[in-house]
């Protein structure tokens, strides 16, 4: 049983071997332990992989992401780092008001994803392959804003912070359909909204702006899924259908307000995440 037959094993609970593995290392471990660090890799190397770097256009980058000094990612976020090895923090916010708001331009070169290389490394892998593409709004609002801001945007609910919230969610959208026209067997979705002691928003706030909903993958003809009945907007909305729907359903993190397709979700910061299927396998 190979990596990816295990990773589709679990998440099917098809009794696997073993469990999968995926160890994320930030360049600092690599740097302060390498001999431990390759000898984790070596012994306890990754089933689920990520697809990175295949574009067809530059990406409008600067810098290094985990490097000492000034980064500047795709969206033009500024970040500092202090600290070689570890990712900065967002200090200057690229919208600073709300007047800089239609100035501000989403990758679209995050979109000009190589399909063709894309799918050879896919076939030319044994291991569980997902987008290196993150879906992360709340993080990426921090990133445009600063936390600093964000909160103060909490605080205050500008209408403009919907705004922000949808332009976020359209681009997200956008590069999600594109990555699912791939060969890869997943999409990645995160996002952060912890503190040690609780949730940095109310549940109330993140179901105002927040929500989770299911989009049915089969629009993209890539459900493996076996029905065609089509899910209702309730079931979308339900956690208790989404968990049952193994294989069925690509969950987006949607940011709505007053949506009706929402109503009965019942617990915020609780994300769900469906194998797309693949082509090469």
């Amino acid at each position: 049983m190979n990596s990816r037959e295990t990773v589709f094993r679990t998440l099917n609970f098809n009794k696997p071997s073993r469990i999968p593995r995926q160890c994320w290392l930030l360049p600092w471990a690599e740097k302060r332990y390498p001999a431990e660090s390759a000898r984790l890799a070596t012994e306890y190397p990754d089933d689920i992989i990520p697809v990175a770097g295949m574009y067809s256009v530059p990406q409008k980058i600067l810098g290094d992401k985990y490097g000492k000094g000034i980064y500047m990612d795709q969206w033009g976020c500024i970040f500092n780092n202090i600290h070689e090895g570890l990712m900065g923090v967002p200090s200057d916010p690229i919208v600073k008001t709300w007047s800089d708001l239609d100035g501000l331009a989403t990758p679209g070169s995050m979109l000009a994803v190589d399909v063709q290389q894309v799918n050879a490394f896919c076939r030319q892998k044994e291991r569980f392959t997902y987008s290196n593409s993150w879906i992360r709004p709340f993080e990426r609002y921090q990133f445009i804003r600063t936390t600093e801001l964000t909160m103060l945007d909490i605080a205050l609910d500008p209408p403009e912070m919907k705004m922000l919230i949808d332009r976020i969610h359209d681009h997200y959208l956008k590069e999600t359909e594109v990555w699912a026209k791939t060969d890869i067997d997943a999409i990645g979705i995160m996002d952060d909204w912890g503190m040690q002691n609780g949730m940095m928003v109310s549940p109330e706030y993140f179901r105002k702006y927040f929500q989770v909903v299911a989009i049915d993958s089969r629009a993209h003809g890539k459900s493996i899924d076996t029905t065609n009945q089509p899910l209702t907007y309730e079931q979308m909305a339900n956690r208790d259908s989404c968990s049952r729907s193994t294989g069925r359903l690509r969950l987006l993190v949607r940011c709505c307000t007053g949506n009706r397709h929402t109503s009965r979700y019942r617990e915020p910061g609780a994300f769900y995440t469906r194998p797309l299927q693949s082509h090469h396998g």
